[in-house]
This record gives C-alpha cells, structure tokens and sequence, in this order.
C-alpha cells in the first residue's frame, strides 16, 4: 500500500487494511500522512481507533477471566476511558494545529493522522505477558513511536513544521495535564 495507492484509508469490512494502514504509516509516514488530506468521513479512523484499543482490552479480559477476577463493568469502563483519552488526545492536538499553528487542517484529517499513527498501539496487549519492568518500558517505547508518528502526520497534513508540530503535542500534553488537576481537584 503505497501513499498514492486509492484503498489507503481503513475499511472496517476489510479487517486486514488495519496491517496496511498501520504500515504504511510505521514505514513511509510522510507520504502516507500527506496523502490522507484529501479524505473525507469519520468512520474509518473512529473504527480504526476501536480496533487499536479493543484488541488489547479483549486480551486483559482473556487474562482477567483465566485468573478468575472477571470484571465485565470494570472491564468496559476502561475500554470506554481508553477510547475516550484517546478522542480528547487528537481532539486537542487538533485545536492546538488549528487554532494556535493556524494549520489548515481539517478535524477528520487530525482523527485519521492520530489513529493511524496509532496502529502500533494495538501490541500493547503484548505487555500484559511482559515482566516489570520490561513490559513499562515497551509501553513507553510504543507511545514515544505513537506521538512521534502524530508530529509526521501534523507536518505532513497539516503542513506544520516539525517544531511546531511538537510544540502542538507540548500543547495538548499540558492541557491534559492541567485538566486532570483540576479534575482531581474537584473529586
């Protein structure tokens, strides 16, 4: 699947686009991350973003029900929190390109670059069977990749420089940050 390649968005109905999409962003990410401007709609990268955090949940279900502590509420709870930090994470960083770096891209361009980007995300399912602190450091590893992919991906579709592109993250990360003080400020 290359950048000019018509099929490169994600077709849920075609689960195996999920690998070609995950590569050509890990692989050629600038071609790739540029070559999404011009698609349109949600649902691929919503459903993209569901797989990316389903499949590791379903594998802490599997431990949790083989260890005998199955927790179907907590379970869900954390599948929903998941996918939720996940909306807040792109829906900032979007405000941040768009807002502050004046970038000209569009929310579902942002949505797609940050799933995408996020394809590898999915083998963190991989650190449940790790040792401490073997399985910290994969996870670190795995979210360092990600959040660099998303600084290609703004510099790619958004046309945002490099600096300014991690300067977008460095934006979000704060608003996160500042957020859950004042969230937990409040409990």
């Amino acid at each position: 699947m290359g950048a000019a390649d018509p099929a490169r968005d994600f077709d849920w109905r075609r689960p195996g686009s999920y690998w070609l999409v995950t590569r050509a962003a890990l692989l050629h990410p600038r071609e790739y991350f540029a070559s999404l401007a011009g698609l349109r709609g949600w649902g691929p990268p919503l459903f993209f973003l569901l797989a990316t955090h389903l499949v590791p949940a379903l594998v802490r279900l599997g431990l949790q029900v083989w260890q005998g502590a199955l927790s179907p509420v907590a379970w869900l709870l954390s599948l929903l929190a998941s996918l939720s930090q996940a909306l807040v994470a792109a829906g900032l960083i979007y405000l941040a390109a768009r807002w502050v770096m004046r970038s000209a891209i569009r929310p579902e361009t942002m949505l797609r670059v940050f799933a995408y980007a996020g394809g590898i995300v999915i083998a963190s399912c991989l650190a449940a069977f790790m040792p401490a602190p073997a399985n910290g450091i994969f996870l670190a590893v795995l979210t360092i990749v990600h959040l660099y992919l998303v600084m290609i991906g703004l510099q790619s579709a958004g046309d945002i420089p490099m600096p300014l592109a991690a300067a977008c993250l460095i934006m979000a990360l704060t608003a996160v940050l500042l957020g859950s003080a004042l969230w937990g400020g409040l409990g």
